[in-house]
């Protein structure tokens, strides 16, 4: 028995440190606010696309390619009684993307019935690995995230800033025909 023993504190570790990371179709994914488990949607959690946002009208945002991460979190009533779906979602400038800190990212956060923007100067967001895959057709990008973001509320409302954290591995982003065919 004492022979075992070992081994069944290592499988119980190694479960525990991998329950922290919700895994789906490869990709995992993982964060915290405020130190606490962001909990994650049972079904779907995970969309990633690439996306061609349109220039803006006043002419002061050109037109670009954007990858958006959308991580979807619980689905509840808010204290007005309206449906309120937490989630994070991050948008990366996809033109001349590489490892490292993007130089074009947003990052918001929909929690505990508030909404909340990355601050840039407190936070980071940083690509570990961009690979594209057969054909491609796709891309998987994975990448760290420590961001403190401030809520939307109105400044009366006096919300407090809460710290966003976690990390994207492996995820899977789908590059549009349209793209594909200009290369």
């Amino acid at each position: 028995m004492k022979k075992f023993l070992p081994l069944v504190l290592l499988l119980v570790t190694s479960y525990v440190l991998r329950a922290q990371d919700l895994c789906y179709e490869q990709q995992c994914f993982s964060a915290t606010v405020n130190d606490t488990s962001f909990q994650f949607r049972d079904y779907w959690p995970l969309s990633a696309t690439l996306i061609r946002q349109q220039a803006s009208m006043d002419g002061r945002v050109p037109a670009r390619s954007v990858i958006t991460i959308v991580l979807s979190g619980q689905t509840y009533l808010d204290v007005n009684g309206k449906q309120f779906n937490e989630g994070i979602q991050f948008e990366i400038l996809y033109e001349d993307i590489k490892e490292g800190e993007p130089e074009v990212y947003t990052v918001s956060l929909h929690y505990g019935s508030d909404l909340y923007s990355v601050l840039k100067k407190e936070g980071s967001l940083v690509v570990t690995d961009l690979k594209p895959e057969p054909g491609q057709q796709a891309f998987r990008i994975s990448a760290v995230f420590n961001c403190k973001m401030r809520s939307w509320a109105a400044a009366y409302e006096k919300k407090e800033d809460v710290v966003l954290e976690g990390k994207i591995q492996n995820v899977l982003v789908n590059v549009p025909g349209w793209m594909v065919s200009k290369k």
